[in-house]
């Protein structure tokens, strides 16, 4: 059975009705956690690694996404399914971080052979309201301690974590992401937009396509809203999201010889 997005479209529209949108400016493709397809190439680094962020690099990414959570000792760069990509024979999920040695977000951000701009995915979600506030802190403080001049997006899932960087840090842009698995919510986080505040949306590019979806994206082209479409591997797909007015695409692909 197909999804309901009636309500949660009529929130999306009067926000973006309601709201002044800024212009910004992104480079047109993001590495998607470093740009990196192990299970096509056992010799890919890791993603979210620092090898991935400089190879990225090295293949002319202009800009990178990785996923952030927190660590044993501060954020550290891992996707919140640890099991399959970060830790070994289903240990632990710290131990097993810590035996890999996921990077720090200290380590990354010192690095100047990695993109200049980071598209900052925070992963860890508060448990309760009273969380709030905590891991973002850790983050921004990084951010904005940090000796190598760069340029950052904070996006989530969790309107919570937008709600807490735009009050602490608001001249970072943040960006809401939203796809598909928002409808397995138990809560849609699209209800809690305006508590979100974003700059603009992140889009995942099967939920655009999907049948019956088509007014999200002439809405995002009436009101000219910023947005980003993930995951886009095919350049004829990333072409197409540019020429309908998506800022950048966010890839799995090198797409440096093709946009």
């Amino acid at each position: 059975m197909r999804p309901n997005w009636s309500l949660s479209f009529k929130i999306f529209e009067n926000y973006i009705n309601q709201k002044s949108w800024k212009d910004l400016s992104l480079p047109l493709w993001q590495a998607h956690r470093g740009n990196c397809i192990r299970d096509t190439d056992a010799s890919m680094p890791m993603e979210n690694s620092l090898e991935a962020l400089v190879r990225a690099i090295s293949r002319g990414a202009p800009m990178a996404e990785v996923d952030l959570r927190r660590g044993p000792l501060g954020p550290i760069l891992a996707h919140d399914e640890p099991s399959k990509q970060q830790t070994q024979g289903g240990q632990d999920f710290r131990q097993g971080l810590q035996l890999v040695g996921a990077p720090s977000l200290r380590e990354i951000l010192r690095n100047n052979q990695i993109p200049e701009t980071l598209n900052l995915e925070l992963k860890s979600i508060p448990r309760s309201f009273s969380e709030v506030g905590y891991f973002e802190a850790e983050v921004l403080q990084l951010l904005m301690s940090c000796p190598v001049p760069r340029k950052y997006l904070i996006s989530s899932f969790d309107p919570r974590i937008l709600a807490a960087v735009a009050m602490l840090a608001p001249q970072f842009p943040r960006a809401f992401i939203y796809g598909r698995q928002s409808s397995r919510a138990i809560v849609d986080p699209m209800y809690f937009l305006a508590l979100a505040q974003p700059d603009l949306f992140h889009f995942e590019e099967e939920f655009l396509k999907a049948p019956g979806n088509s007014h999200w994206m002439a809405a995002l082209k009436k009101r000219h809203v910023p947005y980003a479409v993930w995951t886009v591997n095919e350049a004829e797909s990333a072409r197409k999201w540019l020429s309908l007015g998506a800022l950048s695409v966010i890839s799995d692909r090198d797409l440096s010889q093709l946009l």
